[in-house]
């Protein structure tokens, strides 16, 4: 499968523990208390960084693909806050 680019909202900071566990993506402070994560990513590398994410109990707040271009951008993919 082809890569594309993926933005992924976490709530809070991340340790410098966190970091290196995601060292494949580019990671910045984001509005509010949150920290955003970005990169190229296939399906299975997507898969891979949630499965991270959940490892290091850090709570995904949103998770986008982006088209690339300027002022385009694919919907947002809902993330649910629990399921009764």
């Amino acid at each position: 499968m082809k890569p594309h680019p993926y933005l992924i909202l976490v709530d809070g900071g991340l340790r410098a523990s966190d970091r290196i566990w995601l060292g494949d993506l580019v990671i910045r402070p984001s509005v509010g208390n949150h920290t955003e994560l970005s990169g190229n990513l296939d399906q299975s590398a997507l898969l891979g960084v949630l499965r991270r994410l959940q490892y290091l109990a850090l709570e995904i707040f949103e998770v986008r693909r982006t088209c690339g271009c300027l002022g385009s951008q694919h919907p947002t993919v809902a993330v649910p806050e629990s399921v009764n």
